[in-house]
């Protein structure tokens, strides 16, 4: 048994849910329908950012039936994380009143993972967000945890770390260039058109209007326009994101404090998520022209090294989100891509198979929101922050009333 859980059953001997996290309301009946009303707004606030950036980076191609599709899927999905939460800290006085007492993986992993059983069914790509983010989220916990001397290394080196993620990046531009697979990544490769290679063969006057026109590339605008364009729609990206964050973090303080409100925003503002962005996104869309240009036609082999040598971006914003990222979404293109290729016949084909007809994304939300829920409200040091936000704001702070009750109880013990 771990220290953590010794003193947790020391300090939690005698006490009820009601002394855990609704100590204002009697009976759990009332605690419960009480959640029901309070959790609404969490969700909503949760996914502002997926409902505001989406649009903004279709430009011109964004289309009203576009949003209202968009719009639609946003209050889909925070209803239904809504449910969650309401049955995931409905769960805690069921769960006590089940076993007689409180137990240390019944206050928050495994209504965690109740929440995850009784989630109403998602769209895919929400099930894919939902599942993906608190994954990750979950191997950055394990990574910080880790005494492994290797991951030890990974910590403390930026330089390694931002090795690492040139190399996934290399893999996943390449396999998006090269196949169908069209998954969420930080930016996507211009498909690679049948254009004509051998300039040589062409007379000096068709030669003369594909220079001019810049029809190495694949893409249609001028390269300049298209680094430019695409610069320019991650950096706003990359500040909508911080703006939103500042935002939702000190809501309270708008209707209290206006002017302290603007001030506290501004100060609060990071750039080093919209330099990241618009670096990664600006390096490879440039190394990607200077090759197209160097070799007088486009080629699929240049997103491989467009995406390593962006890459280097890392290094400006080395958080785990963003490597953790990178490696699930290395290791899942790869798996699809290999299956995609490999021959119908072969054993290692039907074994992949095989791992392909589990519910993969429910196993992994299924045990992430589990082991996340008890490192936010347990190990909250190694708890990113991301994962914190989520549970406040869709717990209606309710993860910090616990932790206030297990910090009394801990100073009642001491007296």
């Amino acid at each position: 048994m771990t220290g953590i859980s010794k003193i947790f059953y020391e300090i939690s001997n005698g006490k009820t849910c009601r002394d855990l996290h609704h100590a204002h309301i009697e009976s759990c009946r009332t605690h419960f329908y009480n959640l029901i009303w309070t959790l609404l707004p969490g969700g909503f606030k949760l996914y502002v950012p997926l409902l505001v950036i989406p649009p903004l980076l279709k430009g011109k191609q964004l289309t009203w039936k576009y949003l209202q599709k968009h719009i639609w899927e946003y209050i889909n999905i925070s209803l239904k994380t809504y449910i969650q939460a309401v049955a995931a800290l409905g769960s805690v006085c069921l769960l006590y009143k089940i076993f007689g007492k409180l137990h240390f993986y019944t206050v928050m992993a495994i209504p965690g993972m109740i929440s995850a059983l009784v989630a109403p069914k998602m769209i895919h790509s929400h099930l894919r967000l939902q599942s993906i983010t608190f994954f990750n989220m979950m191997l950055e916990v394990l990574i910080k945890k880790s005494n492994v001397s290797m991951i030890q290394f990974l910590k403390n080196s930026r330089v390694f770390g931002t090795a690492m993620f040139m190399i996934m990046s290399g893999i996943i531009m390449n396999i998006l260039q090269k196949s169908s697979i069209n998954q969420f990544w930080l930016i996507s490769p211009t498909k690679v058109k049948s254009l004509i290679h051998e300039i040589s063969d062409l007379n000096s006057n068709f030669e003369k209007k594909l220079i001019d026109n810049r029809k190495f590339c694949s893409h249609e605008e001028p390269c300049f326009n298209y680094i430019k364009d695409g610069i320019f729609k991650y950096t706003i990206a990359g500040l909508i994101l911080e703006v939103s964050k500042s935002i939702i973090s000190r809501f309270p303080l708008l209707m209290q404090e206006p002017l302290k409100f603007c001030v506290k925003i501004l100060k609060g503002l990071s750039f080093r998520l919209p330099l990241f962005l618009a670096s990664y996104v600006g390096i490879f869309r440039m190394t990607s022209c200077i090759l197209s240009h160097f070799q007088k036609g486009d080629q699929q082999e240049f997103s491989r090294i467009a995406g390593i040598i962006s890459g280097i971006a890392f290094y400006i914003y080395p958080k785990y989100q963003i490597f953790t990222l990178a490696f699930t979404k290395s290791i899942e293109m790869a798996w699809n891509y290999s299956f995609d290729l490999m021959n119908k016949n072969n054993c290692v084909y039907r074994c992949m198979k095989s791992i392909n007809d589990l519910p993969i994304l429910w196993i992994m939300r299924f045990i992430a929101l589990g082991v996340m829920y008890h490192t936010a409200l347990f190990y909250p040091h190694l708890s990113p922050a991301f994962n914190h936000k989520a549970f406040n704001f869709c717990s209606n702070n309710a993860v910090k009333t616990m932790k206030s009750s297990l910090i009394s109880w801990m100073l009642e013990t001491v007296n």
